[in-house]
C-alpha cells in the first residue's frame, strides 16, 4: 500500500470538485473584489460517506470502561482473548475485529424452579414442580436458586445457556433430595434437610462443570400435594395436627405430675435426712451420757446403781406413789417414800 493511503482514501471520498467564487478584501478594507479567486469543496460519494461514518464509530467504540461490579470479556473475531477487571478506560480494536461483553459478578440473581411470575400472577410449571417422593407419592415443590457469576469467562463459554444449565442442576438436586424423603417429611418437618442436601449437590455440579457461579442458596418456597388430592392431604394434615396436639397435651400432663412427684420425693428425702440427723444426734447424746454415767459408776458403783434404779422407776411409773423397802429383808421394816422425798427436794430448792 502506498504511504499516501490517507490521500488515497480521501480521493475515494471525493467525487469531483465544485468551484465557488469567494470575495477577497483589498488592502483598504472595502468590499470590492480586489481579485477573484475560487476554492474547491469536495462532494462525498456514498462509499466515502460510509467509510467516514465507520471511522467515527470505530474511534468511539474502541474506548470502553468496566463498572465496579463487572468483568469485561474481550473477544477477537469471536475467540476469547482476555478478561478485564473493573476500571478503565480500556482500548480495543474496533468492530468487527474485537468485541467486549460485560458480566455483572456481584449482583445476586434468582432462578425460579416450578413456577414463573408473569403479569397475570404466579403460574405453576408442572414439568419442573412435580416430583416423586421416597414413598412413591407425587408432590409439587416450588423453589428459588440464588446465585451470582464469579468468573465471566466460564459463565459465557462453559455452556451454551448457563441459566438453563443452572435450572437443570437445581431440578436434579431437588428431585434427588425429595426422592430420598417420604411425603410427610417433605410437606412438614423434613423440608430443611431436603433444602440443605439440594444446595450441596448444586454446588458440586457447578464445580464439576466449571460454570463460574457461586450458589448462594436454594430455598424451597412451597411444597404441596397435587390439586387432585389436595382435600385428602388436607384431612391427613388435620389429623396429624390433632395427633400432635394430643401428644403435647399428654406431655404437659406428664410433666405436671412428674414435677409434683419430684417435689414430693424431695420433701420425703429431706424429712428422712432430718430424721437421720436427729437419730444420729440422739445416739451421740446417749453415748455421751452413757460415758459420763459409766465414769460416775466406776467411782461409786452401789450409789450409782441405786440412783439408776430410782430413775428407771420414775420413768416407768410416772406420777405414782413410790415406796422403797430399805430393810433388805430384816426387821424392822424401813420404807422410803420416794414421792415425798422428791417433793421435799423440789420445795427445798431455791426459787
Amino acid at each position: 500500500m502506498s504511504k499516501h493511503w490517507v490521500l488515497n482514501l480521501f480521493a475515494l471520498y471525493v467525487r469531483q470538485p465544485v468551484r465557488i467564487d469567494l470575495p477577497w478584501r483589498n488592502s483598504s478594507g472595502d468590499d470590492r473584489y480586489a481579485r477573484s479567486g475560487s476554492k474547491a469543496f469536495p462532494v462525498p460519494t456514498p462509499l466515502g460517506a460510509l467509510l467516514l461514518l465507520y471511522l467515527l464509530v470505530a474511534i468511539f467504540s474502541s474506548i470502553y470502561t468496566v463498572g465496579k461490579s463487572e468483568q469485561a470479556v474481550v473477544q477477537t473475531f469471536g475467540r476469547y482473548t482476555e478478561t478485564k477487571p473493573s476500571g478503565g478506560p480500556y482500548l480495543k480494536l474496533p468492530v468487527p475485529f474485537q468485541t467486549v461483553t460485560k458480566v455483572d459478578v456481584q449482583t445476586a440473581l434468582e432462578i425460579p424452579i416450578g413456577f414463573r411470575v408473569t403479569g397475570e400472577g404466579e403460574q405453576t410449571v408442572l414439568s419442573e414442580a412435580q416430583m416423586l417422593t421416597g414413598d412413591l407419592n407425587i408432590v409439587n415443590v416450588d423453589s428459588v436458586v440464588q446465585f451470582h457469576p464469579i468468573n465471566a469467562k466460564q459463565w459465557l463459554f462453559s455452556v451454551d445457556n448457563p441459566v438453563k444449565a443452572l435450572n437443570l442442576f437445581a431440578q436434579a438436586s431437588l428431585r434427588r433430595g425429595v426422592a430420598a424423603t417420604n411425603v410427610d417429611d417433605v410437606l412438614t418437618t423434613g423440608r430443611q434437610e431436603v433444602q440443605e442436601s439440594s444446595e450441596t449437590k448444586i454446588r458440586e455440579l457447578v464445580e464439576t462443570v466449571g460454570l463460574g457461579v457461586r450458589v448462594i442458596a436454594h430455598q424451597i418456597q412451597d411444597a404441596h400435594p397435587p390439586q387432585q388430592v389436595q382435600g385428602a392431604y388436607q384431612d391427613v394434615t388435620n389429623a396429624n395436627e390433632d395427633r400432635q396436639k394430643m401428644i403435647e397435651e399428654g406431655r404437659g400432663y406428664q410433666n405436671k405430675w412428674i414435677a409434683a412427684a419430684n417435689g414430693e420425693a424431695k420433701k420425703v428425702i429431706e424429712e428422712a435426712e432430718g430424721y437421720k440427723a436427729k437419730r444420729i444426734n440422739d445416739a451421740k447424746g446417749a453415748a455421751d451420757r452413757f460415758n459420763l454415767l459409766y465414769a460416775e459408776y466406776a467411782k461409786s458403783p452401789v450409789i450409782t446403781r441405786q440412783r439408776m434404779q430410782l430413775e428407771a422407776l420414775n420413768t416407768v411409773l410416772p406420777g405414782k406413789t413410790q415406796i422403797i423397802d430399805m430393810s433388805a429383808g430384816h426387821a424392822p421394816l424401813k420404807f422410803l417414800d420416794v414421792g415425798a422425798l422428791t417433793a421435799a427436794q423440789r420445795s427445798a430448792q431455791p426459787k
